[in-house]
């Protein structure tokens, strides 16, 4: 430490370490450099960079799940347009007699029909395909050779007052057996003692043609094995939302396509037990199967064909998403009760599907109003994708107010004040200025005296 004229205080040592970190942090725009600078600081500094960096992965994930939605979103947009010129086909259609131009316009339609069903196929995000919905397809064959699910019992399914049934239905061809269960509450003693039994009736090996694909819900209520809904042809080659609702007061209830079918049938408390359910339909397609422990009104009966599926007394739902090659089926309904399948397996569908547009014909009666369903399903599908989309951009807007938080914590304690650095580096620099000037005078003073001296 030098003490000049009693009022310039110097090190040459500190003076060269301040200079050099001055110079460092300009070109590092940081504060902080090393230990040395400021150990507290550094640590800290750390810790909000290893923070800074989990939120970082975090918000990209985020917005990775938003694009995979959005671009699900953009095809399903697509479709609701194809959907709309499928209407209005529809419209021209049964609006003329020639044949020959019905003709040209169904070509139209199932042109289109396939272009839907690409759209599903080749909409994908980072190779991952956004359409997997499935249905659940049995074998055409007889017998129980066609394939059974079962749904192991248990309390939610064991219902004994009010319940609703409801499924969407694709009947390839009429079976040839008296009766096929949609789905069946099995007693250990057979049918007799079943809870309830949605049939679907066949030709009675040919003695019966005109019963084919008729269905009808029975069960073991008031001690007998009765009908509990009226009864109802469905055609081939279409799909159906089918729903049964059942009050033990009143009476069973069935509705296809959202409309009632006949009058009430039957009351009195169901038969209870603890054996197995199981669905079983050869030549058939299910999806969508759901059991609630009330009984649904018409609207929401609709509502849920529509798409906007109530939770409210659900205790069994099984959407057949599953992989082909499971062997267990989901239960979405949140009660874990999955169903087992025997010697079957489920099948991908395509979009249409999934739109329960499939082998839609212009001149059917139920045209239009299959392809309404598919603009319901479709438009509420997206403002599912939508309100999905919504939350995650809340969520990123609060994870990037955190981020933000963290980085101007950062930037408080690392960023440099180039202007203050400057004015260090400054005035260090001017120190060893002058005393290099006062060194070197004290030189030449020294160097006068000693020639003086020894003159």
């Amino acid at each position: 430490m030098l003490y000049i004229n009693n009022y310039f205080t110097f090190n040459p040592s500190l003076n060269q370490r301040l200079i050099e970190q001055a110079n460092k942090r300009l070109a590092t725009q940081l504060k902080i450099n090393s230990a040395s600078d400021n150990a507290a600081g550094l640590s800290v500094s750390n810790r909000l960079t290893s923070k800074i960096n989990e939120l970082n992965v975090k918000i990209a994930g985020i917005n990775k799940s938003f694009s995979k939605l959005n671009t699900k979103n953009n095809a399903l947009t697509t479709t609701g347009g194809i959907l709309q010129q499928i209407k209005s086909l529809i419209n021209q259609s049964k609006s003329t007699t020639d044949t020959t131009v019905q003709t040209t316009i169904q070509t139209q339609i199932n042109n289109l029909l396939k272009n839907i069903n690409d759209i599903g196929k080749n909409t994908t995000y980072e190779g991952e395909k956004l359409f997997t919905e499935g249905t659940l397809t049995f074998a055409k064959s007889s017998g129980s050779t066609g394939g059974v699910v079962g749904i192991p019992p248990s309390s939610e399914l064991s219902i004994s007052k009010n319940l609703t049934i409801e499924m969407d239905y694709f009947l390839q061809e009429n079976t040839s057996e008296f009766a096929m269960h949609l789905f069946n509450s099995w007693g250990d003693n057979g049918t007799s003692t079943a809870n309830f039994v949605l049939y679907l009736f066949g030709t009675d090996n040919g003695n019966n043609p005109s019963k084919a694909g008729t269905v009808q819900l029975y069960g073991n209520a008031g001690g007998t094995f009765q009908k509990t809904s009226d009864s109802t042809k469905l055609n081939t080659g279409q799909w159906y939302h089918i729903a049964v609702e059942y009050d033990y007061q009143k009476g069973g209830q069935l509705y296809i396509n959202g409309e009632a079918v006949g009058s009430r049938v039957g009351s009195g408390l169901l038969q209870t037990n603890n054996d197995e359910l199981y669905l079983y339909s050869p030549q058939a397609s299910m999806d969508n199967v759901r059991i609630y422990d009330r009984s649904l009104s018409q609207n929401e009966i609709v509502d849920n064909m529509d798409g906007l599926v109530t939770k409210n007394g659900l205790v069994g739902e099984w959407l057949f998403d599953d992989p082909a090659t499971a062997t267990t089926l989901k239960d979405t309904s949140g009660n874990n009760n999955n169903a087992i399948k025997y010697s079957m397996t489920g099948s991908a569908s395509q979009l249409t599907d999934f739109l329960k547009i499939t082998g839609l014909n212009a001149q059917d009666p139920n045209a239009l109003k299959s392809i309404e369903r598919a603009i319901a399903l479709n438009t509420n599908e997206q403002s599912g994708l939508q309100s999905e989309m919504d939350d995650i951009n809340k969520e990123v807007s609060y994870w990037t107010k955190n981020l933000e938080n963290y980085k101007n914590g950062y930037s408080r304690i690392m960023t440099d004040d180039t202007s203050e650095t400057s004015s260090i580096l400054a005035k260090e620099q001017l120190k060893q200025q002058r005393y290099s000037e006062i060194f070197e005078r004290q030189q030449t003073q020294r160097s006068n005296l000693y020639a003086i001296l020894m003159g």
